[in-house]
C-alpha cells in the first residue's frame, strides 16, 4: 500500500468528541442502576491453559514420544559401542608387531674326506658269512 493514497477504513465504533465520554459498562455483579450488588454466580472450573508451545498433546502421544526417544537412545549407544570396538581392534592390530628371530651364527663341523688308502683299510668283516646266516634262516621258513 502506498502511504500517499487515501485509505478507506470503516470504523466499528464512531468517534466520540473529547468532551462527551460514554459511561463505563457496569462491573460484573453490579446492576446497571447502581442498586445493591448481587452475589457472583458460581462458574464451571476453568480448564488449565494449554502450554505455550501449542495445543496440549494427548497422553498416548507422550508414550509414543517416550518410546521413540528410547529407541533413538539405543541406536546411538549401539553405534557408539560398535565404533569403540572397531577402533580398539585397529589399535591392537597396529601396535603388536610380530617378534622376529635373529639368527645366531654357530660353528658346524664339516666332514673331511678320507683318502683312498684310508678307505681301503676299513675292516668290513666277511659279508659272505653274514649273508650265509640270513640264507639259512630263509630256508627254515
Amino acid at each position: 500500500m502506498d502511504p500517499n493514497q487515501p485509505q478507506n477504513q470503516t470504523l466499528d465504533n464512531p468517534t466520540v468528541p473529547v468532551g462527551n465520554v460514554p459511561p463505563a459498562p457496569p462491573l460484573p455483579g453490579q446492576s446497571p442502576s447502581g442498586a445493591a450488588p448481587t452475589p457472583p454466580q458460581p462458574t464451571a472450573p476453568l480448564t488449565p491453559p494449554a502450554s505455550q508451545g501449542g495445543p496440549a498433546m494427548p497422553p498416548n502421544s507422550k508414550m509414543v514420544l517416550f518410546i521413540a526417544v528410547g529407541i533413538l537412545l539405543l541406536i546411538v549407544l549401539g553405534v557408539t559401542y560398535f565404533l569403540a570396538t572397531q577402533l580398539n581392534n585397529q589399535n591392537n592390530a597396529q601396535v603388536t608387531p610380530a617378534p622376529t628371530q635373529v639368527p645366531t651364527p654357530t660353528l658346524t663341523p664339516t666332514p673331511t674326506p678320507l683318502s683312498e688308502e684310508d678307505i681301503e683299510t676299513i675292516d668290513l668283516g666277511s659279508p659272505e658269512t653274514d649273508l650265509k646266516g640270513i640264507e639259512d634262516d630263509v630256508k627254515q621258513l
